[in-house]
């Protein structure tokens, strides 16, 4: 959970990414879905994306993968 508003305003760029810790294939694991949602711990805005990593052929022999890079834009 990221609060973007409380976020230092030097900062210019957050990246999300995924990584298997013990080394598995994305593939090889059951039921593996990431989302990545806009909203609060109540309530959803949006969803910026949807990996079914376990049943997508691209995340076969993958263990790590950038989910998402937030920039910063304008003056803060």
């Amino acid at each position: 959970s990221i609060n973007l508003n409380k976020v230092s305003s030097s900062v210019k760029s957050i990246v999300i990414f995924l990584n298997s810790y013990r080394g598995h294939d994305f593939d090889s694991i059951p039921y593996a879905n990431i989302r990545l949602l806009e909203g609060d711990a109540i309530r959803t805005k949006s969803a910026f994306a949807n990996f079914n990593l376990a049943s997508d052929p691209k995340f076969k022999d993958k263990v790590s993968m950038v989910m998402a890079r937030i920039d910063r834009a304008g003056q803060g």
